[in-house]
């Protein structure tokens, strides 16, 4: 939906505030609530759901007309200024308990201004409440009862949301599900009516009314700029009649030609053994055997090989130097790794080996060497490639490709290389302890633990939930909308059936009227299920449960209810390192820092504030020398714990310490250490500092 944006400035207009306020005349135009976040808040906006348009970048809002008191759906595109000719109303909202009053006079929208007037069905046009936003906004159901920051919250993390590979269609729907997809890039649509010749994985053949033959073909294993796959299927058959602007393909997000991304879970607004402080969220482990949240990414290495001359080029090979046969086994006769080969972090990609030109500063050496075994001496340098530090997959595809000398030199691209390599490497991810759950409503938490089913608190027809929230974030956002999709949710999951709420049902009536609707419904399921605790008249919408551990009930009820909750791109496996053993710095003796160095984790300043508050002067000696800089101690640490032939010694001088010391040498200061000790008679011991 990148094109659906606009840009609200300038150089020269950043500082001004008043630009990034909502103008009445953006009604229709721009969407109330999508911006970007950041320093561009905004002034990066995007487009209202029915917008056209014109000539010169006019933009044209769709109106629906009135006539005779009823709502007129016509083709009917306003500019900015057909629209001050027209009284603008929004839903017929009622101003007034008396049905006289609200027949002659409406809210209406007129000249940037709102005012009470009497109707006029000629100059009256309707815009509905959900052309006020973007697409974006219009998925999400009950968007009148939410914050209108957490509106925006929800639409920005359904465009962050992992494609998942086993999906479900929501129950609660807004109608815009199959809309958003004719918006979308990623899908394959009709350009001209005809009939279908040939429909395959990799190519749909359609020939159109006047007899040409057009070829649509599909994306296969390409990444998303969230690291995901898109991958094409068709959707229509051999023989079929297409029409133009038809749906032909689906991808990873679509279901029935139907936006559908995320699952349907049983949801449980509660606490549960203080798991879920701080907006975390407790999941059942059905969620993970049934692999609800299971994902697919992909990540695309590419490589060139280049030369300079006859002399200086880079080739692949697998007669490698200095390395053993388990590191090559993955590997074929090129030196490339086989497809469908399981790869680890550390292991080897591609051999690249450089054949440079040898310098001959010693050139009776070389002449030596000749005559005893016959051969030059060559300059080998081994340049192979490996995967990434906390990177692991499944190498799903290879592509070479042969780089032309003259497209080469013409467009300036793929400087002094003849061959490009490209590799692709799928994983599969499962959903674990650390990874970012959310839904439509900007209600997000980490997961922090996964229970067993049995210890999970039931219903009363031995249900338990999915997923436990906590309460307390609902009354403090101010996002109410998640509680009606849960109970809305409860009656689709109990006719198995699919709601379509509507988005003006309590402003039309009365605002009580939805809460009634649901408690109906409620109660009538109450009836024909034949079971009493499913509607309890005291607690509307609450039900008790009792402790999956000892099966006593619970003093207070709980609203339980069916939501929708997707997957982020925000995993714990892209973010958690750790290591064993890994580098020191050459001058510190210091583990490197970043997770591509496999460096260690620092510890700061506060830290040590930390521990020195508790008293832990142990661990704080432990970490600041034996596993930070001190040579000494952290040799003969390894030696105590491995072999046990030495004895524990004490702490000596770090080496940051020593390079402090070689800092005053250069300014003509020299500094030495004594110890005083009874044991020599009060005389001095000197302490080497300078080795």
């Amino acid at each position: 939906m990148h094109k659906y944006k606009l840009n609200n400035y300038n150089s020269f207009s950043k500082g001004i505030l008043n630009l990034r306020e909502i103008c009445l005349n953006q009604l229709g135009k721009l969407c109330l609530i999508d911006t970007t976040e950041g320093i561009n808040c905004g002034l990066v906006v995007s487009f209202a759901k029915h917008i056209r348009i014109y000539k010169k970048g006019i933009i044209q809002v769709y109106f629906s007309s009135i006539f005779k008191n009823k709502t007129k759906e016509f083709l009917n595109f306003k500019t900015s200024l057909d629209q001050e000719l027209y009284l603008i109303q929004f839903n017929n909202i009622n101003l007034r308990k008396n049905k006289i009053f609200n027949e002659n006079v409406r809210l209406v929208y007129n000249k940037n201004n709102f005012r009470i007037k009497f109707f006029s069905n000629k100059k009256s046009i309707l815009l509905k409440f959900t052309d006020l936003f973007s697409f974006t906004e219009n998925l999400i159901p009950f968007i009148k009862y939410n914050d209108p920051a957490r509106c925006l919250m929800g639409a920005k993390m359904q465009s962050q949301s992992v494609p998942l590979l086993n999906k479900k269609k929501s129950f609660v729907i807004t109608g815009y599900e199959k809309e958003i997809i004719t918006k979308s890039d990623t899908t394959i649509k009709a350009l001209q009516e005809g009939i279908v010749l040939n429909a395959s994985s990799l190519k749909i053949h359609i020939k159109d009314l006047f007899n040409r033959e057009i070829v649509y073909y599909l994306s296969k294993y390409k990444k998303s700029n969230q690291n995901t796959i898109i991958h094409q299927k068709p959707l229509v058959w051999n023989g079929e009649r297409v029409f133009t602007n038809q749906l032909l393909t689906q991808h990873q997000d679509i279901i029935d030609s139907e936006f559908a991304i995320g699952n349907n879970l049983l949801i449980y607004y509660g606490n549960f053994c203080g798991y879920d402080f701080e907006d975390a969220v407790i999941v059942s482990k059905r969620v993970l055997y049934q692999q609800l949240f299971s994902s697919l990414h992909m990540d695309i290495y590419e490589f060139n090989f280049c030369y300079n001359n006859e002399n200086d080029i880079e080739f692949s090979t697998l007669e490698i130097p200095k390395q053993s046969y388990y590191i090559k086994k993955n590997l074929d006769s090129l030196g490339i790794i086989k497809e469908g080969e399981k790869i680890l972090t550390g292991s080897i990609l591609l051999t690249k080996i450089k054949v440079a030109k040898p310098t001959y500063t010693y050139k009776s050496i070389f002449k030596l060497i000749y005559s005893i075994f016959g051969k030059t001496i060559r300059n080998i340098k081994d340049n192979s490639l490996y995967i990434q530090t906390g990177k692991s997959g499944r190498v799903s595809k290879i592509e070479l490709f042969l780089v032309n000398i003259n497209s080469r030199h013409k467009y300036k691209t793929y400087n002094n290389s003849y061959l490009k390599c490209r590799i692709f490497i799928c994983k599969q991810r499962f959903l674990t302890v650390g990874d970012k759950l959310c839904g439509r409503y900007g209600n997000k938490g980490i997961l922090s633990y996964i229970a067993e089913n049995a210890d999970l608190p039931f219903l009363q027809n031995s249900f338990y939930p999915d997923i436990i929230v906590g309460a307390l974030g609902i009354p403090s956002r101010m996002n109410l909308g998640q509680l009606f999709e849960a109970l809305v949710g409860k009656i689709s999951f109990s006719y198995n059936i699919r709601i379509l709420p509507s988005f003006t049902t309590s402003s039309n009536l009365y605002f009580n009227y939805l809460k009634i609707l649901i408690y109906n419904f409620l109660m009538f399921n109450n009836f024909k299920k034949g079971f009493n605790w499913l509607y309890n008249f005291n607690l509307p919408g609450k039900f008790i449960i009792r402790d999956g551990r000892t099966g006593v009930k619970l003093k207070s009820s709980v609203l339980c209810g069916v939501s929708r909750y997707s997957k982020l791109i925000h995993m714990i496996k892209d973010k958690l390192h750790f290591r064993t053993t890994g580098p020191y710095t050459e001058i510190l003796q210091q583990p490197l820092k970043g997770k591509k160095n496999l460096g260690g984790q620092r510890f700061g300043e506060m830290e040590i504030w930390a521990l020195e508050a508790f008293g832990a002067s142990y661990n704080l000696k432990e970490i600041l020398n034996y596993k930070s800089d001190d040579c000494f101690a952290r040799n003969n640490l390894k030696e105590y714990l491995l072999f046990r032939n030495t004895e524990l010694q004490n702490s000596t001088i770090t080496e940051s310490f020593r390079v402090i010391l070689k800092e005053f040498n250069g300014l003509i200061l020299n500094l030495e250490l004594f110890l005083i000790t009874d044991d020599l008679e009060e005389n001095y011991l000197n302490l080497t500092i300078n080795y």
